[in-house]
């Protein structure tokens, strides 16, 4: 059954040029990477598609959406609850969701409604762990 609305955390990490977003469909069962349109069919060199299976046509479609209309997109990654972006350093992230989020909600939402529940930025405590804080 398909849920009435899609729900996206937004997660900065300390790497500025890695951007998360945790999702609320499932997208792959495998983690799949793409950093060239190149890796659409079966994903790219950090995928665990060890068996070749040829990855769905709509996630081929994202992805070659994303790496061609997102300047300074170097990489995107796919895992059953995420989205993984990796920027070149010059790019800002600010501009570059701009085309991200249209994109997103288009080829994912589709007709339903999408929400950005929240953004948050990752540090890591004195102690070593992982602190998340709401970013407005």
């Amino acid at each position: 059954m398909e849920k009435a609305e899609l729900k996206i955390k937004i997660e900065e990490v300390p790497n500025e040029d890695i951007l998360i977003y945790h999702i609320s469909d499932i997208l792959s069962e495998m983690k799949l990477s793409f950093e060239t349109k190149d890796d659409l069919k079966y994903g790219g060199l950090y995928s665990f598609n060890f068996e070749k299976i040829e990855v769905p046509e709509e996630l081929q479609y994202l992805a070659g959406a994303l790496l061609t209309n997102v300047d300074g997109l170097l990489n995107v990654d796919f895992d059953r609850y995420k989205i993984s972006f990796e920027k070149a350093s010059v790019f800002d992230w600010k501009d570059m969701e701009q085309k991200i989020i249209p994109i997103i909600n288009k080829m994912v939402a589709k007709k339903r409604k999408m929400i950005i529940k929240e953004r948050v930025r990752m540090s890591i405590s004195k102690n070593g762990y992982a602190v998340h804080t709401k970013v407005n």
